[in-house]
């Protein structure tokens, strides 16, 4: 997992070191009375490890720091943030000037442990989320909690009707119906949020594309089946010559059978300047045009995505 060489300390020692020993530069102090070995990674993931270790034993990480130990992806400007943790309800909260102390009205089912530390659950995490992450992120943290966990639709709705009012509920609940286990990496979760917010049809993830003789020719990251229109995300991943040859050849063998690519880079997810449109929209726009596809995939918008996206905390 991550680095497991924490451990928490008091003024005499602690884990068979003396005082003066955990107080040398052989430890790093990532919060008060709690100690780590060099080397040792500051991440956020490292320092929610690390508060556990600090945390009275009634407390469970919650936030970004539970879907850190979950696996869930976060944008770039909350890795730097302090991580979270939380008591049940009426006790008393951690005081760190190093972490997010709270206390939450939670239940038994809504904890789970991970390789010994306990965190609030897939569901209960994706809600917490719901309050700090804009859609496009949120839906990219739900998809890989239910591919990594096996979340399903019908246990994050529980968990939304069990609480009545908090900040998020609104944001959560139209992002519920957005998410599927079978996309298989952020961008590509992101990209199919946007669409939907955007208000046009949203394409399916991972389409598997056979020739007329039924044999495997490709799986596209999106795609629309009824007018063979795919789209494929371009990480940095790809920029590589042989990832390049790789990509060119396959996709050269998609057209040959009929099919429009549409290649898609990080440029093309963001507005250029305020009240511009997003590139990709336009572009997905003009090829289901092209392709006369608007009466055969007009069914495919999402009902709720454009309500979530004007109470999404940050911008697309």
């Amino acid at each position: 997992m991550a680095d497991q060489t924490c451990f928490s300390v008091t003024r005499l020692g602690g884990s068979g070191w003396t005082g003066d020993e955990v107080r040398s530069r052989r430890f790093v102090a990532p919060h008060r009375g709690v100690r780590a070995a060099h080397p040792w990674q500051d991440s956020l993931l490292n320092r929610s490890i690390a508060l556990s270790h600090a945390s009275p034993d009634n407390s469970f990480l919650c936030g970004i720091s539970a879907a850190a130990l979950l696996g869930a992806p976060l944008p770039p400007h909350l890795q730097d943030c302090p991580p979270s943790n939380a008591t049940p309800a009426g006790g008393s909260h951690l005081h760190r000037s190093t972490a997010r102390g709270r206390r939450l009205d939670i239940t038994a089912d809504e904890l789970v442990s991970v390789d010994g530390i306990l965190v609030t659950s897939p569901a209960r995490t994706f809600l917490d989320l719901a309050a700090e992450l804009s859609v496009p992120d949120l839906v990219a943290a739900g998809d890989a909690l239910m591919r990594r966990w096996g979340t399903s639709h019908e246990e994050l709705s529980r968990a939304l009707t069990r609480r009545l009012r908090y900040t998020g509920k609104v944001r959560a609940r139209d992002t519920i119906s957005m998410l599927t286990p079978l996309s298989e990496s952020p961008q590509e979760s992101r990209t199919r949020a946007i669409i939907a917010i955007g208000g046009l049809p949203v394409p399916t993830p991972q389409v598997v594309v056979r020739d007329h003789h039924g044999r495997f020719v490709a799986r596209v990251d999106l795609g629309f089946e009824e007018c063979r229109l795919a789209l494929e995300y371009d990480g940095s991943h790809h920029f590589s010559p042989q990832r390049y040859q790789q990509d060119a050849a396959r996709r050269s063998r998609l057209r040959s059978i009929g099919w429009t690519v549409l290649e898609v880079t990080a440029p093309d997810l963001i507005r250029p300047h305020s009240g511009a449109p997003i590139p990709l929209l336009g572009t997905i726009g003009e090829a289901l045009t092209h392709l006369d596809a608007w009466h055969l995939v007009g069914h495919r918008r999402a009902q709720n995505a454009r309500q979530g996206a004007r109470h999404r905390s940050r911008g697309v």
